[in-house]
């Protein structure tokens, strides 16, 4: 369970990571985090001294350039800046409708899987029925049956077609919200050719606009109002990138945090991986000794056997599977019925006892025998039978509690610490009247 809920978990994260990816691949430039930190530093700090810069520039100019400078100039001059800032705002809103883009798609997909897993659901329950519980998942007490009209589980009350009713409203409000969610996209998708058409033509203005801008400078101080204009154009490029890389950076750590959280996942779920494959290992060996001490010991039983089978006299191998519910002696497995009777006993037996040698056994040290008379078992194999289940369970120091019924007791065995209840004959009857 744990190792589930880890790997679901990692999943998550993995998609998240992945459509953040996805959805900022296109970006220009760098999404690491330290590398976008360093980006934003140098640019700020070249703002800081290019303002400074742009001041000195300023003082430099004396009033016959600001005479020279006309009123075109200026304009140009503003139109230039005013025309970053859109393409800044144009950009902005282009990463921003790509993230809700990527986001509406992981949403519509979640949909759909929803819509698949309802419609699954209903096939399943039209093919077998609703799930009827035998038993309490909580504490594990058997659940009593109803009459229908309640929930066998809850005791709430059920009204009869009420639950397929609602998994087909849940089933219709999914659908609505899945075509709402397509709707939606559609329109992300027209926004964002909008905007990047409206990108292209301001790019094209701001081209135009530099171009007059430059062929308007043609004053005696033309060398200093092209300095001054390259630093008003730098100091509009560097706000411009320090807006983006301000997003940037907020996605970055948003990724680099994704990225460690992946990473601890990875670690937890190979930590996991590690020890149910030690868990498997161990409890395959475990299986091993449990079932060549099962085989040792009903072959040490059958050995003790009287001789009334010469192969359990002589039997080297038993072997079994409990799937296919098959009990062999040296590969055979049919025996006289009398002689089946004794196999099926003795293999119980040795159940128990080898739980008591093994404590990685699970079995609960607790052995009802009721049979042991049957197919024409003789006295004397029968009561040969008792005494050897009465040696093998006094060696042991396990607690562990044997009930074995029957008409025929061996005498060495009529004792009070071991006998229950009295004796039942013809004359002494279960009933007394």
């Amino acid at each position: 369970m744990q190792a589930r809920a880890v790997e679901k978990e990692l999943a998550e994260c993995r998609a998240e990571l992945k459509s953040l990816l996805s959805a900022f691949g296109m970006v220009e430039g760098n999404l690491n985090l330290e590398t976008v930190r360093e980006e934003l530093l140098d640019f700020e700090g070249e703002k800081k001294g290019l303002l400074l810069d742009i001041e000195d520039q300023e003082k430099n100019i004396d009033e016959a350039e600001l005479a020279a400078s006309s009123m075109e100039v200026v304009e140009l001059r503003n139109r230039l800046i005013e025309s970053d800032r859109k393409i800044a705002k144009l950009e902005k809103n282009i990463e921003k409708l790509n993230f809700e883009y990527m986001e509406g798609e992981k949403f519509h997909n979640a949909l759909q899987e929803n819509i698949l897993a309802l419609r699954q659901s209903d096939i399943v329950v039209s093919e077998f029925g609703a799930v009827d519980f035998s038993f309490c998942p909580a504490c594990f007490e058997p659940v009593g049956h109803s009459d229908g009209s309640v929930c066998h589980l809850c005791k709430a009350p059920v009204k009869e077609g009420e639950i397929a009713s609602y998994r087909l409203r849940m089933l219709r409000e999914l659908e609505m919200q899945s075509r709402e969610s397509s709707e939606i996209q559609k329109d992300i998708r027209k926004d964002l050719e909008v905007e990047k058409g409206k990108i292209r033509a301001e790019k094209v203005l701001h081209q135009k606009t530099l171009l007059e801008l430059q062929s308007a400078q043609t004053t005696a101080y033309r060398p200093l109002q092209d300095k001054q204009r390259k630093l008003y154009e730098r100091l509009g490029w560097l706000e411009r990138q320090i807006e983006i890389l301000g997003q940037r950076l907020e996605i970055a750590e948003k990724i680099s945090s994704l990225s460690d959280r992946k990473g601890e996942l990875e670690k937890r779920v190979s930590e996991l991986e590690d020890k149910i494959t030690a868990a498997k290992v161990a409890q395959k060996r475990q299986r091993s000794r449990a079932y060549t001490l099962l085989s040792e010991t009903t072959r040490d039983l059958l050995n003790n056997d009287l001789e009334r089978e010469d192969n359990f006299q002589k039997a080297e191998n038993v072997a079994f599977d409990f799937g296919k519910e098959v009990l062999t002696v040296d590969g055979e497995s049919f025996f006289a019925a009398s002689s089946q009777v004794y196999l099926k006993n003795s293999f119980l037996l040795a159940i128990l006892l080898s739980s008591l040698k093994d404590e990685g056994f699970r079995f609960p040290r607790f052995l009802m025998l009721d049979g042991l008379e049957d197919k024409g078992m003789e006295i004397p194999r029968v009561q040969h039978f008792q005494r050897l289940l009465n040696d093998r369970s006094a060696a042991s120091d396990v607690r562990h509690q044997i009930i074995l019924t029957g008409e025929t007791l061996d005498s060495s065995l009529n004792r009070p610490d071991i006998i229950v209840g009295r004796r039942y004959t013809h004359t002494n009857k279960a009933l007394d009247l």
